[in-house]
């Protein structure tokens, strides 16, 4: 074999050498790509599944609302409505009424039992069962004054065992069950001592 045959041989070992490296580096390319294809995907799927979760948890709950609203019913003025939209009933409804200038949270409970204030009762009502529709109470107002005004808040319980708060602004939010939430904030059981009269659909 002269010397000519000889480079050209090794030129094309080297030639072919690369050919089979190119090979493996696209075919890991296309391995990383599926990959990297496959997770986000897989990432896509999961935020659509606890989009849809989220929203079937609150199907019911978001059916449930309140506003001031001063109407003669009879001999009694009631100056909350109470919506249950849903086919099915909600429970353990607790109202409170809080400043307009509240923070709109849960800690708005706080409010209530505030510097060892004993008469707070007066500014709650509980309700065990509220069927659908659009149901009335009376909620005593807190003392207002330079545009500050009393507005209710409420927490209650959908067919699917979960609490849920709902806000003087109208905002949602899941939240623990009465049995733990209240007395955080020192408001004593039995809760039926909050119970007043509700004016039924």
């Amino acid at each position: 074999m002269n010397k000519n045959n000889i480079g050209s041989f090794n030129l094309f070992h080297w030639i072919g050498e690369q050919k089979d490296w190119l090979t493996v580096l696209l075919s890991l390319t296309a391995i990383l790509i599926s990959f990297i294809s496959l997770t986000y995907q897989m990432k896509i799927n999961a935020r659509n599944q606890e989009r849809e979760f989220i929203k079937e948890q609150r199907s019911q709950a978001i059916n449930v609302s309140m506003w001031l609203s001063s109407e003669n019913v009879g001999t009694e003025n009631p100056n909350v409505t109470i919506s249950n939209s849903n086919v099915n009933a909600i429970y353990d409804i607790f109202i409170f009424s809080v400043s307009n200038r509240s923070s709109g949270t849960i800690d708005d409970l706080e409010i209530l039992t505030k510097d060892g204030h004993d008469d707070y009762n007066k500014y709650v009502q509980y309700i065990e069962v509220l069927p659908p529709g659009n149901s009335k109470i009376i909620l005593a107002s807190q003392s207002s004054m330079g545009g500050e005004h009393s507005v209710p808040e409420m927490t209650f319980k959908d067919s699917n065992g979960e609490t849920w708060f709902r806000n003087k602004n109208g905002n949602l939010d899941k939240v623990e069950s009465l049995e733990k939430l209240l007395p955080k904030y020192k408001i004593t059981f039995p809760l039926t001592q909050y119970s007043k009269k509700v004016i039924y659909p």
